[in-house]
């Protein structure tokens, strides 16, 4: 399963390329290993984006999605997923293809390099870049953007071992307070 490739959408990418400005984006290191969508931290149904056990939740939840109304609003979360996108709120992988690695070895640093040519414009045109664990990477990677936060990744693992840090970005409405987001039903 190493190496799997599983590229933005290119109608994802069309919402992100008319877009000149989006108030936040947030960037995780790679595709899922399971199920993955092709957008970062979206799953195919409602129940496998409900599970407390993936980063998906937790993301939505900090941003201040009400999960109820999106799964009323949208028959997937792919639709919520590109509301958000359509409201400026964008998610990228630092990498697209399934690296099945803990960190971001330097033999991987190819599969970066590749997702820069979609990622970077979108970076660029970013007011925040919250970075997911090892997308810390983008800060070598990506020079001159002063708007990158390093965070803890949102997997709810992490929040055994970093839990102040975890709650202070993953808890719900984290994110939303924190960079004033003001998000479309």
């Amino acid at each position: 399963m190493k190496y799997s490739y599983h590229p933005l959408p290119q109608s994802y990418v069309e919402i992100l390329s008319v877009r000149n400005y989006f108030h936040l984006v947030v960037v995780g290191k790679d595709p899922f290993p399971t199920a993955p969508t092709g957008i970062p931290f979206c799953k195919p149904s409602w129940p496998e984006q409900r599970k407390r056990n993936g980063s998906g939740f937790f993301v939505l939840k900090s941003i201040g999605v009400d999960i109820d109304a999106a799964l009323r609003a949208y028959s997937a979360p792919a639709g919520l997923f590109y509301s958000l996108a359509a409201q400026g709120i964008a998610f990228l992988n630092c990498s697209y293809h399934f690296l099945d690695a803990n960190a971001l070895p330097k033999k991987d640093h190819r599969y970066v390099d590749m997702a820069l040519a979609t990622n970077e414009p979108i970076i660029r045109n970013a007011q925040n870049v919250v970075l997911c664990g090892e997308a810390k990477i983008l800060n070598e990677k990506i020079s001159e953007i002063g708007c990158f936060q390093d965070v803890v990744h949102p997997d709810p693992t992490n929040r055994k071992f970093r839990n102040k840090e975890w709650i202070e970005t993953w808890s719900e409405n984290s994110l939303q307070q924190r960079f004033n987001l003001k998000l479309w039903p």
